[in-house]
Formats: structure tokens, sequence, C-alpha cells
């Protein structure tokens, strides 16, 4: 079970949350991209926009899809794969829950919704993290050693302290966030956007790995590269 995650008895709430993504259905654009079907679910539209993802239904739906979807993780990892592997074209949503110091080694959270995640210290060596909603997530001191983030969106994430050793960041959007102290040895930016990110201080990181990624010219970098 999840360190810091509360046993939650799941009963018939598992097919509850079939129900809750029908509903969710209704309210995805018709695009192709999983990443940009994530964004419409839970990106802020004007109040009282018709149809908007600010009215009470989508809220409520919302919510409780976030509810089940943080009881079946504070199960472990294992049932989470297993539901995982079972509903594969669901994205999970866990906007904002309380991931801190949590377990979570291997675990299956690729396109989940992890925007504003409270997530400092939380395990995710070879955790599955690819194209993942992580906007404004305090990942500080997290253990991402290994971790696949391949075009995940960590923009404005805190990832202070953070081991991303041997971590695959291709494609990922990096910019504004903060990498002070973090480890990058042997990490993959090919492709990451990270202008406006703060590398200082950041173990690991080369020149040859800048060069690979977009908008280092706007990013504040170590004193000292390899």
């Amino acid at each position: 079970m999840c360190r810091g995650l509360p046993h939650i008895r799941l009963g018939a709430q598992r097919q509850s949350l079939e129900d809750v993504a029908k509903r969710e259905r209704r309210f995805r654009a018709d695009q192709t991209s999983p990443g940009a079907a994530v964004f419409w679910t839970i990106a802020p539209a004007p109040a009282g926009t018709a149809g908007s993802v600010c009215d009470k239904e989508t809220r409520d739906m919302l919510k409780t899809a976030t509810n089940l979807c943080f009881a079946i993780l504070s199960e472990g990892v294992e049932t989470w794969n297993r539901w995982r592997h079972q509903f594969p074209t669901q994205i999970p949503v866990l906007r904002g829950v309380d991931l801190n110091k949590a377990d979570l080694r291997y675990a299956n959270l690729r396109g989940a919704c992890l925007g504003g995640v409270q997530a400092a210290s939380a395990d995710f060596t070879h955790a599955d993290l690819s194209e993942a909603e992580l906007q404004q997530a305090d990942m500080t001191c997290a253990d991402l050693y290994a971790a696949r983030l391949r075009f995940a969106s960590l923009c404005g994430c805190s990832l202070i302290g953070a081991n991303l050793a041997q971590a695959d960041l291709s494609g990922t959007d990096l910019a504004d966030s903060d990498l002070c102290g973090a480890d990058l040895t042997g990490a993959s930016l090919n492709g990451a956007l990270v202008c406006g990110a703060d590398f200082r201080g950041a173990i690991g990181l080369t020149s040859d790995m800048l060069r690979a990624t977009i908008g280092a010219e706007d990013a504040l970098l170590p004193e000292k590269l390899n």
C-alpha cells in the first residue's frame, strides 16, 4: 500500500468509475491526442459558458473521478496497474491529491491528470509518467530515477532536489520549472522545452544535453557544465 495514502475499501465503486468515464467523454474535445483530451477535460473555461468544464455537473463528475482514482491508487501499485491494464482507455484524474512520500515505484501513470499534485519525496522510480499532466506539481526531492516522462507537461513544476538520473525527459515541457539541485545524470532531454527553467545547482547536466533541448538560452543554468 502506498505510504501516506489512506486505505479506502472500494467495494462496488470500481464499477462507478466506469460510469464516470462514460460521462467524462461527453465533455472531451474531438481530438486524437491523449494529452489534448486530458487538457480539454480539466482546462478552465469562463464561468457560465454553456457546456464549459466550469459547470457544476462537470465539477462533481471530476471530483468523483478523482476520489475513485485515489481510492484505487491507495490499494497499492499492483492493484492500480491491474486497473490500468483492464481499462486502458481511461484517463486517471488525480489533480491536486496528496502523494507526499508515496511509494509509486513502477506505477503506470501514463497520461494521468496530476496537475497541482503534492508529491514531495514521493518515489516514482521506474514509473511511467509519459504524456502525464503535472503542471504546477510539487515534486520536491521526489525520486524519479529511470522514470519515463516522455512528452509530459511539467510546466511550473517544483523539482528541487529531485532525482532524475537516467530519466527519459524527451519532448517534456519543463518551461518555468524549478530543477535547482536536481540530479540529471544520464537523463535524456532530447526535444525538451526548458525556457524559463531553473537548473542552478543541477547535477549531471551537460552542454550536450542542453544542445538537444529547446529554449536553453532562456533557462537559468549552473555556473559550470560538463
